[in-house]
């Protein structure tokens, strides 16, 4: 059974796509086999990693007789994805009109288990069908959080949600942490923000520092591991990746 790390928060503007490539990135690296499931419409994971968005998870996601492995496409070594695009957002249109049950992208994505180590799922920034399937199927979630008054006032919003995820229908799965992002070293807010992260000693990792350098990567379809390996953000992000691994 791989670990299943949904990464999600209610917020856009969290690098939390990023944070997604990122990470899968770095332990295809060390040696496991990653599997990302964009569920975010924008479909940007596919966009960083420079890998075709066609066919996308909503012909999973919709049930049109399509077999889960058809969907997977090769992005680097250790490294797969099933695309996200705009039409996610109608397969969960349709999966509300029909009832589908919570566990509807576990069952979906059942057939990859073996295969992975880690499964991770992007989701949009907002909080509704997709989103409480795919931390229903988490055996993790992961909740980036940037370092502004807004985004950090928004946590309590997606730790309700998990909550309630637990108590209606019994998801036993683990906050694996509170991820700070978009840390900027020098200003007063950033430093008050992750300070009141820092409340919860329990799940808050170490921060992300702000840096041009992801902007860079993402315009060139390379991950922070390919473009500048040795730069203060990957030494963040290696960070993260080592925390994952001791799951």
């Amino acid at each position: 059974m791989p670990h299943i790390i949904t990464v999600t928060n209610q917020k856009g503007g969290v690098a939390k796509t990023t944070t997604c490539a990122t990470l899968a990135h770095g332990l295809a690296l060390a040696g496991k086999r990653v599997l990302i499931v964009d569920l975010d419409p924008q479909g940007q994971v596919a966009t960083v990693l420079g890998v075709e968005s066609e066919p996308c998870i909503y012909n999973l996601l919709v049930g049109i007789g399509v077999r889960a492995d058809s969907l997977v496409r090769h992005a680097r070594e250790n490294l797969d994805i099933i695309p996200g695009d705009a039409h996610t957002s109608s397969a969960q249109t349709l999966m509300n009109a029909e009832s589908r049950p919570v566990g509807a992208i576990q069952r979906a994505i059942s057939p990859l288990l073996p295969k992975y180590d880690y499964i991770i799922i992007d989701t949009s920034p907002s909080l509704g069908g997709l989103q409480e399937r795919a931390a229903w199927a988490a055996t993790h979630v992961l909740i980036p959080v940037a370092t502004d008054f807004l985004a950090v006032e928004s946590l309590g919003k997606t730790m309700m949600f998990l909550n309630g995820l637990a108590d209606r229908y019994k998801w036993d799965g683990l906050l694996v942490g509170i991820l700070p992002t978009l840390y900027d070293t020098v200003t007063k807010e950033s430093a008050t923000c992750l300070e009141a992260l820092r409340a919860d000693k329990k799940h808050t990792l170490a921060p992300i520092r702000r840096a041009t350098v992801m902007r860079e990567c993402a315009a060139v379809a390379r991950t922070i591991w390919e473009y500048d390996p040795g730069c203060g953000v990957a030494q963040d992000y290696r960070g993260l990746v080592d925390a994952i691994r001791r799951l």
